[in-house]
């Protein structure tokens, strides 16, 4: 697999579990779900970023999820 789609996916995980923390806090539950989607990504994303020996920069971001949404489209 590629860094970018970990990235890519770290990401999305890291963006879903805000959505999943709303959701057990008005419910007044405890945010199991968002603390393993949080870990996951974060996982996920340190792994990306280890594989590419320059690293990602914030700028860079929007071009990969550009370029792994254009290789499953395209």
């Amino acid at each position: 697999m590629d860094a970018d789609l970990f990235l890519l996916v770290g990401a999305l995980c890291i963006g879903l579990a805000f959505v999943s923390f709303l959701n057990a806090f008005t419910h007044g539950a405890f945010p199991r779900v968002a603390l393993a989607m949080v870990a996951l990504g974060a996982g996920l994303t340190v792994y990306a970023n280890h594989l590419r020996p320059q690293g990602y920069r914030f700028d860079e971001i929007p071009a990969v999820f550009g370029r792994v949404f254009g290789q499953f489209i395209g």
